[in-house]
């Protein structure tokens, strides 16, 4: 689905995504400030290597697989509608 998206050149659709968009936000009064897209990366802890992933540029879904014996946390980034962020923050596993 997401490379469906992202392969998507039909400007059309992207025109009725954002009309239906605008009617919610007008529909619920929502607040540009208020409205965020956050972005979140899963971040391998305690890595002993260095490594690099090398691809072509079109395709943005690699994998590598890696020891899984590792502690993840997730890191958490936003921006809102008039580009405010907040700082950057990480979730992991708690004690």
């Amino acid at each position: 689905m997401k490379k469906a998206r992202f392969i998507n050149k039909d400007l059309d659709d992207y025109i009725k995504w954002f009309r239906v968009y605008i009617k919610i936000v007008n529909k619920w009064g929502f607040i540009l400030e208020d409205i965020y897209n956050i972005n979140e990366s899963g971040v391998g802890l305690e890595f002993t290597q260095q490594f690099y992933i090398i691809g072509p540029e079109e395709e943005k879904d690699i994998r590598v697989l890696i020891n899984t014996n590792r502690e993840w946390a997730t890191l958490i980034e936003t921006i809102n509608t008039i580009k405010e962020t907040l700082k950057p923050f990480f979730i992991n596993k708690g004690a």
